[in-house]
């Protein structure tokens, strides 16, 4: 269905949410650097956070190629639809 209008943003939230998280980073990593936050140290648990966060970073490569690639969520925007 096809509406007259503005057009749908193409971005939404998420600039917003993607600064909010990397100031919030940078903030802990300022506050650990300056010992104002205490930094926990386990053996082995670098390598279990480092296998997790690389499956995260794959995962989330999976979802944005579903998301643009494959379903073409692009097209849906353009044509004023969210399915």
């Amino acid at each position: 269905m096809k509406t007259k209008g503005k057009h749908l943003p193409m971005y939404g939230v998420g600039p917003i949410y993607v600064s909010a998280i990397i100031g919030l980073t940078v903030l802990g990593i300022v506050l650990s650097i300056w010992n104002r936050v205490p930094i926990i140290r386990y053996k082995g648990f670098f390598i279990v956070m480092l296998i997790l966060g690389i499956g995260l970073v794959v995962y989330g490569i999976y979802l944005w190629y579903a998301a643009v690639i494959k379903d073409k969520i692009d097209d849906g925007l353009w044509g004023f639809l969210l399915c």
